[in-house]
């Protein structure tokens, strides 16, 4: 079987979208029989817009006959463009191997739909903005674009990156633009400079006159402008005059500040006292310590420690450096330990080696007094013994079997009350009075049950509440404020403060034993 032999004329034709060309095929037959042969088109870019008339032939032998191929490309956004080669299969109907190709080129016309947009369109700033420019192609065929920029007056410089871009069909491409003032502005107002984008093909058409600055399908153009900011502005101003003002105020503080002080040294604290012991009472409610005397100290401080709940009293200031002996009054038949530490510049020693306790004796007196918690007076002097005799004691004692505790003596007239308590913290009442005993002032304890007080010049009136007071008395309510004033400026020297509204209370003894 014989393949049969092709001619085509022409081998290349061309048309726009929308429009139509044809070309004629002519099949020979070198066989000795009749053949029946079909046509079809055959191409890499699909072509159901050809046709071919007639579809079928049918040639004698050593005959010929041709049919007529119809390209009509579609119109429009979608239609195909640029060279599209093409291919005119003919096959046998009795043999489909035996088949022939005759092949062609067709130009088809391109459609341009290039479009362009500007992000932002406005941008500003004192030296340089940026924008994006994007570039879409909804034409029949892919474009390669050179991007560029200018702008009428010549005041800004373009960097476009990449100058060139392929633009494939149906999709978009992206290039950086970025626009720098040419004349930078110290002060003043905002200034707009307008600019073009111009997407023009990198190898254009040759024109008879000059292009026109519209938009086109084949050349996009898209405006812009750089809104030129001053380089100082109000607030840049404010900001830097302030600085200076701050550099000049910082170079006259340097100028003129004094010297350093030079870093003080730390205080070493004393060594602790030795030698701490109990040599023996006095008087049935005093306990005598003495320890061994030291060098280049300010005083000491003694503590008296409860031995059953180890709490600790408000320390007591022995303000003599020369003092090696203090004499310690509580009540009777009371347990206690002491312990000691030096003082030298305000700072204070450890604590003297293990605790010494001794036990005062029992005292036999009228208002007897259940034990309670100690509440040493401390007197010291630089002699040995008893320093000072111990001071009166007026503390112990409690409401038991209808005694007042503390009332060796009975009050004057008139009280000035230094600390007032219910009539369950009778230990507290007791505590308080031995701590003004201690500073050498001659606070005594009465019950309210006891002694009846009011106000000078108040009516008597019975105590709804007993309570323990803690007080100083005088003939006259003068004379009790004036003790009490005393009474307080003495504790405060000995580090104690005073409470704001202190001898403030003057009552009336209104009950004589």
């Amino acid at each position: 079987m014989s393949e049969p032999v092709l001619r085509m004329e022409p081998t290349r034709v061309a048309t726009d979208p929308g429009g139509q060309v044809t070309v004629v095929v002519t099949v020979y037959n070198p066989g000795n029989r009749v053949e029946g042969y079909d046509l079809d088109v055959v191409a890499q870019t699909p072509m159901p817009w050809a046709t071919i008339t007639p579809p079928t032939l049918s040639v004698y032998p050593q005959q010929e006959d041709s049919a007529v191929v119809t390209f009509a490309p579609p119109s429009g956004p979608g239609a195909p463009g640029g060279t599209l080669p093409f291919g005119i299969r003919v096959r046998s109907q009795v043999d489909p191997e035996a088949s022939a190709v005759v092949e062609g080129d067709l130009d088809v016309g391109a459609v341009a739909g290039l479009q362009a947009t500007l992000t932002p369109v406005t941008s500003s700033g004192r030296w340089s903005g940026r924008h994006t420019v994007k570039v879409s192609n909804w034409g029949n065929s892919p474009a390669r674009l050179r991007i560029t920029a200018q702008d009428p007056d010549q005041a800004l410089g373009f960097m476009v990156s990449p100058p060139t871009v392929d633009v494939p069909l149906g999709s978009e491409a992206v290039a950086r633009l970025k626009v720098r003032t040419r004349h930078p502005v110290l002060r003043g107002s905002d200034q707009r400079l307008p600019f073009q984008v111009v997407c023009e093909p990198e190898v254009p058409e040759a024109l008879g006159g000059p292009r026109q600055p519209m938009s086109t399908p084949d050349r996009p153009v898209v405006d812009g402008a750089f809104n030129q900011k001053p380089i100082l502005t109000r607030m840049v101003v404010v900001v830097a005059g302030l600085l200076l003002l701050a550099l000049v105020a910082g170079l006259v503080w340097l100028l003129t500040r004094p010297d350093d002080p030079e870093p003080e040294e730390e205080v070493a604290p004393p060594d602790p006292p030795t030698g701490l012991r109990a040599v023996g009472n006095t008087s049935p409610t005093e306990v005598v310590l003495v320890w061994d005397a030291m060098e280049d100290v300010e005083g000491y401080k003694i503590f008296t420690v409860n031995p059953e709940t180890e709490a600790r009293t408000a320390p007591f200031a022995v303000e003599d450096p020369r003092a090696n002996s203090a004499a310690i009054t509580l009540p009777p038949s009371t347990r206690a330990c002491f312990l000691i530490v030096s003082v030298r510049d305000g700072v204070d020693s450890e604590f003297s080696e293990g605790e010494v306790c001794d036990e005062t004796e029992a005292e036999t007196v009228e208002e007897s007094a259940p034990p309670g918690a100690p509440s040493p007076s401390v007197t010291a002097t630089p002699d040995m013994g008893s320093i000072g005799g111990g001071g009166e004691t007026t503390g112990g004692g409690g409401t038991g079997g209808g005694e007042t505790p503390g009332a060796d003596e009975p009050p004057l007239d008139f009280v000035a009350v230094l600390g007032s308590f219910s009539s369950d913290l009778e230990a507290d009442a007791l505590a308080q009075q031995a701590t003004f005993t201690a500073a050498g002032v001659p606070a005594k304890v009465l019950s309210t049950a006891e002694y009846g007080v009011a106000p000078p010049g108040s009516s008597p009136s019975p105590s709804s509440e007993t309570r323990f007071l803690v007080y100083v008395d005088a003939a006259t309510p003068d004379e009790a404020t004036a003790a009490c004033e005393s009474a307080w400026s003495t504790l405060e020297a000995a580090g104690q403060t005073a409470p704001t509204d202190a001898c403030l209370v003057v009552l009336q003894v209104l009950t004589r034993p």
